[in-house]
């Protein structure tokens, strides 16, 4: 990672320590610990021979701007990408069908429950539960993914999510109001 290299820099810079030797052996060696704060990283090092047991450990400190957290399982579009790409816009129309065919399947009675569609797909019933709601959707809101005009920051988990139940409430929920 960005962090395990900044750290090797900057033991092998301070301790004179050979490139070639891998970091997991220089950290074994020679790390103690990393604090990671909001703008640095302190390293403390591990007493060396010679420094005697009651010598305080070495620390270093070094600049360092984490990235932000990240987001699971969503990868968050520019805000200057103005329509839906082709690339979403397909995973969406699909996750929508998928949604259609599944409450079709609930209604003719071909399964009796989201557990029951979880298992013969082989999927999460907790996915399936979620992604259902789209069998609902807005038909402006279908009709704006279809022809690639909805909102480039439209993703499914952003579509799934505390979706309401009247299609008014829905477009002004996401913006097509």
């Amino acid at each position: 990672t960005v962090m395990d290299a900044l750290v090797a820099g900057a033991i092998r810079a301070d301790l004179d320590q050979p490139d070639d030797l891998p970091d997991s052996e220089l950290f074994q060696k020679h790390l103690r610990r990393v604090t990671v704060r909001r703008d640095q990283l302190d390293i403390e090092l591990k007493p060396q021979r010679g420094d005697g047991d009651a010598a305080p450990a070495k620390r270093l400190t070094i600049a360092f701007t984490p990235n932000g957290p990240r987001r699971k399982g969503v990868t968050h579009r520019p805000a200057s990408q103005s329509t839906i790409d082709p690339e979403t816009r397909e995973t969406l129309l699909q996750a929508i069908a998928r949604a259609r065919r599944w409450m079709s399947s609930l209604l003719a009675g071909e399964c009796a429950s989201f557990e029951d569609i979880a298992a013969s797909e082989n999927l999460a019933e907790r996915y399936v539960r979620r992604v259902a709601v789209l069998a609902c959707l807005s038909p402006r809101i279908i009709g704006a993914i279809d022809n690639g005009t909805a909102p480039g920051d439209l993703t499914l988990s952003r579509l799934t999510q505390a979706l309401p139940h009247g299609w008014r409430d829905q477009e002004a929920l996401l913006g097509f109001a």
